[in-house]
């Protein structure tokens, strides 16, 4: 497994779920997430993640190795919360301190 450190952040899209949403889709750039995921944000358990705010406004992505070959998943809300799946499918959740 690749060390995120590593890699190239790329974001494929962004979402805006549902209608009542009040919020634009978000764009990240690589910076600003190496710097939430590598850090900013803390590693959370899996049970207290479910509990947190999710704003439905997020986006998703992947990192990649300097082969191109695509290490991980991300995903990333506007309330600063996040998600990587490796590519072995190990998930990682991550919050920023509430």
């Amino acid at each position: 497994m690749a060390q995120p450190s590593n890699l190239h952040w790329v974001q494929s899209f962004a979402v805006k779920e549902g209608t009542r949403n009040r919020c634009d889709a978000p764009r990240f750039s690589e910076a600003e997430l190496r710097t939430y995921f590598l850090h900013e944000a803390k590693r959370v358990p899996e049970e207290g993640f479910a509990q947190r705010d999710w704003s439905g406004c997020y986006a998703e992505g992947f990192a990649v190795n300097a082969r191109g070959e695509r290490q991980l998943r991300w995903q990333l809300d506007l309330l600063g919360t996040g998600i990587i799946t490796w590519t072995d499918g190990q998930t990682h959740h991550f919050a920023r301190e509430q």
